[in-house]
């Protein structure tokens, strides 16, 4: 669930109730009691940054991925890509050239 997270908000910036949905949709069994301590905690742990905004006439925490978070991803999916083209036999592997 905390890789799912992190995908969407190198993706998007959200707000708990969206990334609820997104779970749900996603079939994770979760509730506003699992997801909002655990956005907190990514949050804590400089994972995600939280940034208060009034949307629709609602105070909402809209959740984004650090800094840190994004070139942490960027180096797994280059190392990831390249193990895929070294183990995969040439002209099989679907994975683009970077």
């Amino acid at each position: 669930m905390r890789r799912h997270i992190i995908d969407r908000a190198v993706e998007r910036e959200f707000h708990s109730a969206w990334m609820l949905a997104d779970l749900v949709e996603h079939d994770f069994e979760v509730t506003f009691a699992t997801v909002n301590p655990l956005l907190r905690r990514m949050e804590t742990d400089g994972v995600l940054i939280a940034e208060r905004r009034e949307i629709a006439g609602r105070a909402r925490r809209m959740y984004r991925a650090s800094e840190a978070t994004r070139t942490e991803l960027a180096e797994e999916r280059r190392a990831l890509a390249e193990a895929i083209r070294e183990v995969l036999p040439t002209g099989r592997s679907q994975v683009p050239a970077e």
